[in-house]
């Protein structure tokens, strides 16, 4: 078999699910360093309860001061910092020496997006059952996410600050952030920028506290006090520290991987399912045709669907050729090409993953802090650069949202194949259980599927050709990396039908 199948994508996503069980243990701890987070864990504290909290590391406090004393430096040195002593983006060029005040000036002016009255109210949800509101465990994950990248000691951000941003998801306090409003370039800038407002305790920034029928809608002051949190009182570079970086759409990423990882699997396992119920010839996927076409992720593939395969009554070509016989004598497209058809799209589901827990422990604001090999902040650098551009995570969703609609048009075909008479070998017309001039059982669901298959279809498209120029063309090019990750949720739901 080829090099590699030993970490095949199946074979990783069972460890991912087992660490993900493992973490819902109540004795499962989360320490936080900042190079360690991963899609498990994410998905751990958005969905299943987990707190996480600072790993006890003097090397994580000590590159934390060097960075903020590097930044001192700087001011008192009289030298120009990025969003520090100037404004921001396109109005770089004006200078301030009010420090503390411009990152409250950076909150408001980026916490300018729409939420409606109807979202407020405690179901979230407006007379026609939409949400203008980014779901409460989106949320989290973006709060674990943007406290892991701040402690890699690149931002000059306190360590209290990452602590009380952690103490919100310990609490239970979720900040209400709009859905829409990021394009994802100078990082998601929206999204947190309304998180730091529940951190300095904005009285107009709104928190959920709590869940489920406990859950109560109030401003960011009053849960803070409630829950006995001091709020955080922003230095230089603090509020830009907070904001400016990619968390929210690697956050979304992540969730959305998890699920997209599970569905790949399972149309393995529907596919294994579909040729047993069509009496399938399933030397297709003999071990041979693949190792002499040896892509990684269709090899795989045709393991997993053979071991789905392994005790079946019905189909031929495992073990026993076919070498005799009436009709189609080789399965149609949608089963027999099935793991070529799969597997490059397992190959990009596990570069999407590996993209995502790059950037879930990366720095990805600006400007960044090099602190240096030495304990001389004299020595330290401040660079202005780009990383909060997340085009690596809008390459992770568009082609895992790609993925889910291959693999979504494959179940359809299969689908189509079993319930047409013409193509089922033999099954009843429309898989009726009665009399099939009376009864049309899966006729509805042949249906239904063409309008999922068209929907997944129509989501499939990449956002980056939707791009555009923003923000005095000083964001002449931006990623969209977080309408990428809603659209390829959405994909997962309709898939997931």
């Amino acid at each position: 078999m080829p090099k590699g199948l030993e970490s095949s994508h199946a074979s990783a996503l069972r460890d991912q699910l087992e660490k993900l069980r493992e973490l819902q243990y109540p004795s499962a701890d989360l320490a936080l360093d900042g190079d360690s987070l991963d899609v498990a864990t994410v998905v751990a504290v958005a969905r299943h309860g987990l707190t996480p909290h600072v790993k006890n590391d003097p090397e994580i406090q000590k590159r934390i001061l060097q960075s903020i004393r590097v930044l001192d430096h700087h001011i008192d040195s009289g030298w120009v910092v990025y969003g520090v002593n100037t404004g921001f983006g396109g109005s770089a060029d004006s200078r301030t020496e009010q420090l503390k005040k411009l990152q409250i000036s950076l909150l408001q002016h980026t916490q300018s997006a729409i939420i409606t009255a109807s979202d407020l109210a405690r179901g979230q949800i407006d007379q026609d059952g939409q949400s203008h509101v980014v779901p409460s465990a989106w949320v989290k994950a973006a709060m674990v996410v943007r406290a892991n990248q701040n402690l890699r000691g690149h931002s000059a951000v306190r360590i209290v600050v990452v602590e009380t941003l952690l103490s919100l998801i310990q609490h239970d306090i979720t900040p209400m952030v709009p859905l829409r409003g990021t394009i994802s370039a100078s990082g998601d800038l929206m999204p947190l920028s309304y998180i730091a407002g529940a951190l300095v305790g904005d009285p107009n920034i709104s928190v959920t506290v709590g869940s489920g029928d406990d859950r109560k809608v109030m401003p960011a002051c009053d849960a803070l006090k409630q829950c006995g949190i001091q709020p955080v009182e922003l230095q230089p570079k603090e509020g830009l520290g907070l904001i400016n970086g990619t968390a929210p759409s690697a956050a979304l990423a992540s969730l959305v991987i998890h699920e997209a990882n599970q569905l790949a699997v399972i149309a393995q396992a529907l596919t294994g399912f579909t040729a047993d119920c069509l009496l399938g010839n399933v030397e297709w996927a003999n071990e041979f045709i693949h190792r002499i076409r040896p892509h990684t992720g269709q090899v795989e593939a045709a393991r997993n669907i053979r071991s789905f395969l392994q005790s079946s009554n019905f189909v031929v070509g495992l073990d026993t050729k076919k070498r005799t016989g009436q009709g189609l004598w080789q399965d149609r497209y949608s089963t027999r090409t099935a793991p070529q058809w799969i597997g490059p799209y397992l190959e990009d589901l596990a570069l999407a993953q590996r993209q995502i827990e790059v950037e879930l422990n990366s720095t990805s604001d600006n400007p960044v802090i090099d602190i240096g090999t030495h304990n001389d902040h004299a020595a330290g650098e401040i660079y202005s650069g780009g990383n909060f551009q997340a085009t690596a995570i809008t390459s992770a969703m568009d082609k895992t949202r790609t993925a889910l609609q291959m693999i979504g048009r494959m179940l359809f075909s299969q689908c189509s194949e079993l319930i047409n008479p013409a193509t089922n070998n033999g099954l009843d017309p429309n898989l009726v259980f009665g009399d099939p001039d009376e009864s049309y059982t899966m006729k509805g669901i042949d249906v239904n599927m063409g309008a999922y298959m068209s929907e997944l279809a129509s989501l499939a498209h990449p956002v980056s050709s939707h791009i555009q120029s923003a923000e005095m063309h000083n964001q002449g090019i931006n990623s969209l990396a977080f309408l990428s990750g809603r659209r390829t949720m959405e994909a997962v739901d309709v898939l997931s039908h």
